[in-house]
């Protein structure tokens, strides 16, 4: 196996996985979506391969993307097919043609994203000629500064809850009653950025400290820097039920310390992939019913009772978590059917808004909730201040077809490649102690967040965890030539 070509073995795994697909189904599944399913697996899996053979860089952007959209554009589109599963959404059991569009779509935009990725825009390029670096005089002060300010932020939040189990027992309430009764953390979004913010700032203290003490690194000591971190971020947020509010920072996380300690190996990776899906199964349970949830991960009988449309997790999870087709090839349908109107850029306009808090601009106008929702249930559908509205998400594919149709679609390919171009740029040519490198983490997040989520969430997650770091960098770090000594 170690002698075969890269695409040659990409090709054997893609096999493999078709052939489980048709083992678990039937020949039903052998669809026009099933068969571009295959090929764009097929072509993102290469990067996947060459990622475990150590060709690509362990935080390569296209590593990731390829699992991602194997999952998105071949896996999950045919076991839902199949399944006739569709929780929350108009069943697209009797429109294989729009599916089928979406996948011949889809599989053009890989061709896109591949030829973009990798090549510069001009024979020449640009190189990166000078460093940001710390300025090791005001670092410690001025960390510590906004370290406290968002640590005081947190205290304030529980105490404004009775403590810790007054804020989950509020959370658990919410999580009862829905969101129609009112949300007990309304008008908490500034003082929240500041003390979540504190995720970003403790970990990139820690590598800091790390790092100038030379201290002696092993992979037990790696391990334990995580565990002790993840405890960290699920009090600093994770208590509201966001998985992704203690996932995503550890995973930056342990991209700081790649870049600025230690390269990780692959060993680590797997180790982390098994407690990251642990970790997301479990706390499933908490985020829809809060602490009553709890007793549904160890009694599946009781996972009925809590959202009826989601109570299958592990379908749920490869549907919905680990797919877009439903709700992107229903805006296909919508705009070329139903000749539902495009938005030419709207979404994206007030997505500027999702990230700002309401203490500091009170107006918020209609986000993307407002195109999703009539997507499903009709033009003039959506009520701002009632319960007809939607929470799922089309990702950048469906965002960007909901404003531009299929031409802003394929943009949205030949974007996702330019920026893991410019990743893998930065990668490359930034000196070992520049600041950046505590972004390489984020910044190689971006593309799996833009083929999973909508605009106005990426605005709100990069402000999440990068105002405060930057702001806090822009008092204690300095320009010097690439290659000075500092």
């Amino acid at each position: 196996m170690s002698k075969l070509p890269d695409f040659i073995l990409a090709l054997i795994i893609n096999t493999m996985i078709a052939l489980i697909l048709l083992n678990s189904f039937d020949s039903e599944i052998l669809t026009i979506s099933f068969t571009c399913g295959f090929i764009s697996s097929f072509i993102l899996l290469n990067s996947l391969v060459k990622w475990f053979r150590g060709k690509i860089d362990l935080f390569d952007p296209s590593f990731a993307l390829a699992g991602l959209n194997v999952f998105i554009l071949f896996i999950s589109p045919v076991s839902q097919v199949y399944w006739d599963f569709w929780p929350f959404l108009p069943s697209m059991i009797d429109d294989q043609e729009w599916i089928d569009v979406w996948a011949v779509l889809n599989l053009i935009g890989v061709l896109i994203y591949v030829y973009t990725k990798d090549k510069p825009l001009t024979a020449n390029g640009t190189k990166i000629t000078k460093s940001i670096v710390i300025d090791n005089k005001k670092f410690v002060p001025t960390i510590l500064i906004f370290l406290s300010l968002s640590f005081l932020s947190q205290v304030y939040i529980y105490i404004s809850f009775g403590g810790i189990s007054g804020f989950i027992n509020a959370f658990t309430q919410r999580q009862e009653d829905g969101l129609s009764a009112g949300d007990p953390f309304s008008g908490l979004g500034l003082i929240m950025l500041v003390a979540e913010s504190f995720k970003i700032l403790i970990a990139i203290f820690l590598i800091y400290y790390i790092k100038i003490t030379n201290r002696p690194h092993s992979e037990k000591s790696f391990i334990l820097l995580m565990v002790i971190l993840m405890v960290i971020f699920i009090f600093f947020g994770g208590l509201r039920g966001s998985r992704s509010s203690t996932l995503f920072p550890l995973i930056f996380a342990a991209g700081m310390y790649h870049f600025w300690i230690a390269p990780l190996n692959r060993r680590l990776v797997f180790i982390g992939l098994a407690g990251v899906l642990l970790f997301s199964t479990s706390y499933y349970w908490y985020k829809i019913a809060g602490t009553n949830g709890f007793s549904a991960i160890f009694d599946s009988s009781l996972r009925g009772d809590f959202h009826s449309d989601r109570q299958d997790a592990n379908k749920y999870l490869i549907v919905r978590d680990l797919g877009r087709m439903d709700f992107q090839s229903l805006a296909l349908k919508r705009i070329y059917e139903d000749d539902f109107p495009l938005s030419f850029g709207r979404t994206y306009l007030v997505s500027i808004f999702s990230s700002i808090p309401k203490q500091i601009i009170p107006y918020k106008p209609d986000q993307i909730t407002k195109e999703k929702t009539e997507l499903i249930h009709g033009e003039g559908a959506y009520d701002p201040d009632g319960n007809r509205q939607t929470t799922l998400v089309l990702g950048q594919f469906g965002e960007m077809l909901v404003n531009f149709g299929v031409f802003g679609a394929l943009l949205f390919y030949f974007l996702l490649g330019r920026w893991v171009f410019w990743v893998n740029k930065m990668m490359r040519e930034l000196s070992e102690n520049d600041i950046r490198r505590f972004y390489l983490p984020i910044l190689s997040f971006v593309p799996l967040l833009m083929i999973i989520t909508d605009m106005n969430v990426i605005m709100y997650q990069l402000t999440r965890y990068l105002s405060l770091p930057t702001l806090m960098f822009v008092f204690c770090s300095k320009v010097i030539k690439q290659g000075e000594v500092t």
